[in-house]
């Protein structure tokens, strides 16, 4: 398939090439470049990925349990991924800010609305941010409908790795978002069921899944705070 983006971008694309090329040589698939053409007349990049067969995750029990499993590989191989120390270093300089900007007299200095004041003042914010620097690893960081496939014989596919290069938290983040940007948002009226099957797919027996949801409650709402402040 082919991607266009701005040449200024190249260098985003490039480094998720690198994560990409690392799933695929420990058996997980994954998209990387095979040609990329540069038009420096419309400052356009042209990029070739090997096509991969998939369709979009149908929400149902079985296919969210097969998410959790296959997250759970994901996070036990890109932890070992060599250029982790560089993504730290990136990701901290982001929730140093972040913890900045939540600062009393930073806050001050604007004026939001009393509703969102409110939600920034919170003093458990700084418990939120707390958990995303919990059990650090690199993380996907961007998990949601579209950067997630599944092939023929159901295996999940993970996409877009742009945003990985900023991602080293809490890895139960990426379930986190999984809860708000997939499951939330389904026509799916079990929603209690789908999570629990998340969780159980991701942790592989039941015992972690109650000890393990109120960290996931406070890293969903670290994440709502971190889109406030972008």
């Amino acid at each position: 398939f082919l991607k266009i983006i701005d040449n200024n971008n190249l260098k985003n694309q490039l480094f998720a090439n690198k994560i990409g090329s690392y799933l695929l040589t420990n058996k997980i698939k994954a998209p990387v470049i095979k040609k990329k053409i540069i038009d420096k007349k419309i400052n356009k990049v042209f990029i070739l990925y090997d096509y991969i067969e998939g369709k979009y995750v149908n929400i149902n029990n079985k296919n969210i349990y097969l998410l959790g499993s296959n997250l759970y590989k994901f996070h036990k191989v890109i932890k070992k991924f060599s250029l982790k120390f560089k993504i730290k270093e990136n990701s901290d300089k982001k929730i140093k800010l972040f913890k900045k900007i939540l600062n009393q007299k930073y806050i001050n200095n604007y004026k939001f609305n009393e509703k969102l004041m409110k939600v920034l003042k919170n003093p458990k914010n700084k418990l939120y941010f707390e958990n995303l620097e919990k059990n650090q690893q690199i993380i996907h960081g961007d998990l949601n409908y579209k950067n997630l496939l599944m092939n023929k014989d159901k295996e999940i596919i993970f996409l877009d790795f742009e945003d990985m290069q900023y991602s080293y938290h809490n890895p139960l983040l990426d379930l986190a978002t999984i809860i708000e940007r997939f499951i939330m948002i389904s026509k799916n009226k079990n929603k209690k069921d789908l999570i629990n099957s998340l969780l159980y797919g991701y942790f592989g027996n039941k015992s972690q899944i109650n000890y393990k949801k109120k960290e996931i409650y406070y890293l969903l709402k670290s994440f709502s705070l971190k889109s406030i402040l972008t």
